[in-house]
């Protein structure tokens, strides 16, 4: 039988610590099923993470279908990921050169700043964030670079009204990219500065392509936001998904970031 899904959540927090911590991570207890594991890493979308950091030497025969099944897993991701990240510098360039700022954020760019590898962090979706102010001008660059607005029903006067998102989806690839003016619908209490996150933004590099990003506090700011968001406090996935390691990593990274003047620009 089966250790229920909390035992299987309680092993990979513990992996997460060890890791993020630097020390060994331990092997599975008996009272661990790989399948009860595995199922999790697919729910919290951890499994390539969770692929490079068990030691496949440390794990029992019992988990060899598994291990299989996370490398797998992880392999899919790069390939998605390395997608993503092309998609999306193609279109924050196209967007830089019409004269619009655009930061990207979470999805595959997270991933390669804080794991080295887009695919690390598996996403649904591209971000980028662009000046309120120019979301319509953002939207129509958007549309002659292949993209469209996925909900073709709403009136657009409504998501400028209520949302804070174009949704997007490109029209041959495939790409999902959420077109961000704000990281919260307008009636939220959160109020952010987002003329200082464009003005503190940073250029990075990697498989030959380019995009501007969020300082280092800003983005982990964005992330404890984004988890608030997605996983209500006190439930599983809380707790046990990849969101927290995000924020866990950057701040393992980056120890010196002044908590309390991140949280003071983004009431």
């Amino acid at each position: 039988m089966e250790a229920p899904a909390p035992y299987a959540a309680g092993y990979q927090l513990r992996v997460l610590k060890e890791w993020l911590a630097g020390r060994p991570v331990p092997p599975p207890p008996a009272d661990v099923a790989p399948e009860a594991f595995l199922q999790l890493t697919y729910a919290n979308r951890t499994a390539p993470l969770m692929y490079l950091v068990l030691d496949p030497a440390l794990l029992p025969e019992t988990w060899r279908e598994a291990s299989l099944r996370l490398q797998q897993a992880y392999h899919q991701s790069v390939v998605h990921g390395l997608a993503q990240l092309s998609d999306g510098a193609r279109l924050s360039g196209a967007l830089t050169r019409r004269g619009i700022p655009v930061l990207a954020f979470r999805g595959p760019f997270a991933a390669q700043d804080l794991y080295g590898e887009p695919g690390v962090r598996p996403a649904a979706d591209i971000d980028l964030l662009v000046p309120r102010a120019c979301r319509n001008a953002a939207l129509r660059v958007a549309e002659e670079a292949g993209y469209d607005l996925c909900d073709t029903l709403t009136p657009r006067w409504f998501y400028r009204r209520n949302h804070f998102q174009w949704t997007l989806r490109h029209r041959e690839r495939g790409t999902l990219c959420d077109l961000h003016w704000a990281v919260q619908q307008p009636y939220k209490p959160i109020r952010m500065d987002y003329e200082a996150l464009f003005r503190r933004a940073e250029r990075s590099d990697s498989h030959g392509l380019s995009w501007t990003r969020p300082a280092p506090g800003d983005a982990l700011l964005l992330a404890c936001i984004h988890l608030g968001k997605e996983y209500p406090a006190g439930s599983l996935r809380a707790v046990s998904g990849g969101w927290p390691a995000d924020v866990a990593e950057t701040h393992v990274l980056l120890p010196w970031l002044d908590v309390a003047r991140l949280v003071a620009g983004g009431r």
